[in-house]
């Protein structure tokens, strides 16, 4: 090694930290006493520390280039997909609240298109008691005798015998559509029972559950008489 190269050798050393600098000047005048120029080792110190210094302005001057580049490209990134998210979310809770409304919609035309549960039977009986139940607003009646038979007339020999074979059947029809009623509305069957035990001298009798009343009469000219009512 000659003693340039060993000068610069002992430089690296203090620009390290591993030597002092009164260790160095010691170690420089030894090697400028054995021949060394001083201009020569101060130019080539210089060089040295010239390229050193090119060095490290090169290295400063690229490393943030690429750190801003990567840190701009990361921040746009997470940008795009905070909004993606963002619009996700926003999309998700518009599709909750478009169910929800549906979802009403469809409970709403539900109830306004299923009939209610008195309404289901009043048609009910009035399809099973034909001519013998009439109906009002929130209630309906079933006659055993309506009063239109009184009316009716054949005209021939067999008269009476027609009207008591009608009379028959619109009773068994109308009895068939007050049990119907009673059941479905809630009734026990002891409720029936006591219509057909009622006379005329025990007045209007009535019974009710949760959600309708029934009351009824009896009368020997006009039979027996059921209203059904909702509470």
């Amino acid at each position: 090694m000659n003693k340039v190269e060993e000068l610069k050798k002992f430089k690296e050393l203090l620009d390290d930290g591993i030597i002092t600098q009164e260790d160095f000047d010691k170690k420089k005048k030894e090697l400028l006493a054995n021949g060394l120029t001083y201009q020569d080792s101060n130019d080539e110190l210089a060089s040295d520390e010239k390229e050193s210094n090119q060095d490290r302005s090169e290295e400063i001057t690229s490393i943030p280039e690429t750190s801003l580049t990567d840190k701009s490209s990361a921040d746009a990134t997470s940008t795009v997909a905070d909004v993606v998210a963002t619009k996700k979310k926003i999309s998700k809770k518009k599709l909750g609240i478009i169910i929800g409304i549906v979802a009403v919609i469809a409970i709403v035309l539900v109830i306004a298109l299923i009939p209610s549960e008195f309404n289901r039977v009043m048609k009910e009986c009035r399809e099973i008691g034909t001519c013998t139940v009439t109906t009002g607003k929130g209630y309906f009646t079933i006659d055993t005798n309506p009063d239109y038979m009184s009316e009716i007339g054949t005209g021939g020999e067999y008269e009476d015998i027609v009207k008591d074979a009608m009379l028959r059947t619109f009773q068994d029809d109308a009895l068939e559509a007050i049990q119907h009623a009673n059941k479905e509305l809630g009734f026990p069957d002891s409720v029936y029972s006591q219509m057909l035990r009622t006379s005329a001298l025990m007045g209007r009798q009535s019974e009710e559950n949760g959600k309708y009343v029934v009351s009824w009469m009896y009368h020997p000219d006009d039979g027996l008489v059921v209203t059904y009512r909702k509470k």
